[in-house]
């Protein structure tokens, strides 16, 4: 899995506002870091298919991003305020074949970018987990309709 950043500005505007996150550990990370820094104004939006323990300053929804009832709740919470940051850390569950994983991975990519239209400041930013491999570039070349800035960050191994 590689980390994937699109950008619809510079890369690096860390989020002052309202943040979707995962759940589970990134919401966890997210949440500790704006009560740090006292940011009352953030608003960290959480959709997962399990449920987790009550994090403050999290709204959790559970669901998957790809039901419209879900996708519309989330859009909701925002009350038309744009999102500064967007995060997408889904998987699907693996089949072992590579090429089908995916395939079905950058399809819920597909999804969550979906509603990221829906939310995100045009200079914000759209962080997704992907699975690389040799079709990679039609999810790029996807994602580079809709961001100035598309790029991968594998990290270190």
């Amino acid at each position: 899995c590689v980390p994937l950043w699109a950008a619809g500005a510079a890369r690096g505007n860390l989020p002052r506002t309202n943040v979707h996150a995962p759940s589970g550990s990134w919401s966890q990370v997210l949440s500790y870091k704006f009560r740090l820094e006292k940011s009352e104004e953030v608003k960290i939006v959480v959709v997962d298919p399990q449920a987790m323990a009550p994090l403050p300053g999290v709204t959790q929804i559970q669901g998957v991003i790809i039901k419209i009832s879900n996708a519309q709740e989330f859009i909701r919470h925002f009350e038309g305020q744009p999102a500064d940051l967007v995060m997408f850390d889904g998987a699907p569950d693996v089949t072992g074949l590579h090429d089908v994983d995916e395939y079905v991975q950058a399809h819920l990519i597909l999804a969550a970018l979906n509603i990221t239209t829906h939310v995100l400041n045009p200079e914000g930013t759209f962080a997704a987990k992907i699975f690389s491999g040799k079709d990679v570039t039609l999810l790029y070349s996807q994602l580079t309709i809709f961001f100035n800035v598309v790029t991968w960050d594998q990290g270190p191994n």
